[in-house]
């Protein structure tokens, strides 16, 4: 189950790793790099202000291309494989989806349509918030808030 917003958005400066990994350690990898840039963010007096987020750049059967990144209050340099950017302004499809982590093709799949339908075009690779690991929720349940940058 989804909801799908057209939302505008400020720019957001962010903190992020980009790596590309094998499908079945990814859960493994965000863990890992979370808490390598939450521990940078605390070294260098940041604040982190929303919880990490997963941008796909390719995602094939075995492998992925991730950004794993973390808002911050105001812009931060980075640090060796830690990077330093910001989310550009500009218009984002908004959706929150609950249910199953295997169903979230089905949820993309719907956005995408929506864009569609509302004449809009996705511009760049989407991401999303997970709010709660696979690990602490029972199977069936997951929320999540998915962001496709749209023009």
């Amino acid at each position: 189950m989804f909801q799908i917003e057209l939302k505008e958005k400020g720019a957001q400066p962010i903190l992020f790793v980009r790596t590309v990994t094998e499908i079945s350690l990814l859960h493994t990898i965000v863990e890992e790099t979370e808490k390598r840039i939450r521990k940078y963010i605390k070294e260098v007096g940041g604040k982190a202000i929303d919880i990490p987020y997963s941008r796909y750049h390719k995602n094939d059967n075995t492998e992925v291309d991730v950004e794993i990144g973390i808002p911050v209050a105001a812009k931060l340099s980075g640090k060796g494989e830690i990077r330093s950017a910001v989310l550009p302004a500009g218009k984002y499809v908004v959706a929150r989806y609950t249910g199953p982590y295997k169903e979230m093709d089905r949820a993309y799949e719907g956005i995408l349509r929506w864009i569609y339908e509302e004449d809009l075009k996705p511009t760049s690779p989407y991401y999303g918030y997970f709010y709660e690991s696979d690990e602490t929720i029972p199977k069936f349940e997951l929320t999540a808030k998915l962001i496709v940058p749209v023009e």
